[in-house]
């Protein structure tokens, strides 16, 4: 399992903090480099991500963003260590204030979205 930097995605941190896209496209290899490493023929699956989906990687948060203020939240995604330097405030800011939810509030309402977060299988 991985993430495909290159695909768009319904995860709405990226729209407001270029700055964690990019840190997260520099730290996956992409796709056609996973697969050209696996001898044979390979299928990318992309994985839609539920709304109430347990583990805590970010864009599993993405309904409930209220999370990403919790310490030990941040602690666990690597990229807020590089992030928080550059624009935690105003994030924090954005989700204190209720600015987040009311921007976001469909795509947070949504049941799954689909993100950059593939299966690379393979086939026999």
């Amino acid at each position: 399992m991985t993430f495909d930097a290159s695909v768009e995605t319904e995860f709405w941190m990226f729209d407001d903090c270029s700055e964690i896209k990019t840190v997260e496209q520099n730290r996956y290899a992409n796709i056609y480099s996973i697969t050209s490493e696996l001898s044979g023929h390979c299928e990318v699956i992309s994985i839609p991500v539920p709304i109430d989906c347990t583990d805590r990687f970010q864009v599993a948060l993405y309904a409930r963003s209220h999370e990403f203020l919790n310490s030990e939240v941040q602690n666990s995604q690597s990229a807020w260590k590089v992030f928080a330097t550059w624009r935690g405030d105003t994030v924090r800011e954005d989700l204190e204030s209720g600015r987040c939810n009311q921007k976001y509030s469909q795509r947070k309402r949504k049941p799954f979205i689909n993100c950059q977060l593939r299966l690379v299988v393979l086939l026999p």
